[in-house]
């Protein structure tokens, strides 16, 4: 438990500038394009179901720490009031947000009803359209890559 405390508090003491260069941009936008990848081999290759799974729960743990370091360098007020990037943040807020209600919140909150003794019966339809629709809406966090690549010099006149 120190350990963690250790970690947390190095956390809250950085500077997180690396956030913004163009190494971290450009790993973030492979992992953005992985993620599209897979979410195509997810439904070509059904079979590797128990594959997907854990890769999925990696790149959530990758977008969740962006968001995070995103979220402390900018400050809460300055990541959703950006007049440069606000409806970026939104998308990449939502989207996270989403991926970590759908894949870590709602089954721990399923096991503690189990281990309770609740009967867990067919979940609402319309939560599982809600959950469908924003799993849909991670194919958006492509659109993000033109913002980073515009971000990034090299890559933007390698483009246009």
């Amino acid at each position: 438990l120190a350990r963690l405390l250790r970690l947390v508090k190095v956390f809250m003491q950085s500077d997180f500038a690396w956030a913004e260069g163009e190494f971290f941009q450009s790993f973030i936008m492979a992992v953005i394009g992985l993620n599209a990848l897979v979410m195509g081999f997810e439904v070509e290759m059904p079979q590797y179901d128990n594959l997907w799974f854990y890769v999925d729960q990696l790149l959530l743990m990758i977008f969740s720490f962006e968001l995070v370091v995103r979220l402390k360098r900018s400050g809460c007020r300055g990541f959703f009031t950006s007049p440069k990037d606000w409806t970026w943040n939104w998308l990449d807020f939502i989207i996270v947000m989403g991926g970590v209600v759908d894949e870590w919140m709602l089954p721990a909150y399923r096991f503690v009803l189990s281990l309770a003794g609740f009967e867990l019966g067919e979940q609402s339809s319309s939560l599982g359209q809600v959950m469908s629709m924003l799993r849909m809406a991670r194919l958006m966090r492509i659109l993000r890559l033109v913002r980073l690549i515009k971000d990034i010099a090299p890559l933007y006149k390698l483009v246009v």
